[in-house]
């Protein structure tokens, strides 16, 4: 998985869960979401994304900062 995908699997399932839904209905067939699920796999993407950030940086808690620095 890129960087790229990362992010948007992280904005579509933050975008879910925000929302509110539970469910969604297509054809007469409805669907649940496993909201709890959505959350574990969510907290798994934003530490894969925490920790490829440390490998960048080279602190494992590390998030990039911009500017000079001065």
């Amino acid at each position: 998985m890129t960087d790229a995908e990362l992010d948007a699997a992280i904005a579509d399932l933050e975008e879910l869960l925000n929302s509110g839904v539970t469910e969604t209905s297509a054809d007469g067939t409805t669907h649940k979401f496993d909201i709890a699920a959505a959350r574990t796999r969510l907290a798994e993407l934003k530490r894969k994304k925490r920790k490829r950030l440390g490998k960048k940086t080279g602190h494992p808690y590390a998030t990039p900062t911009f500017g000079s620095g001065d």
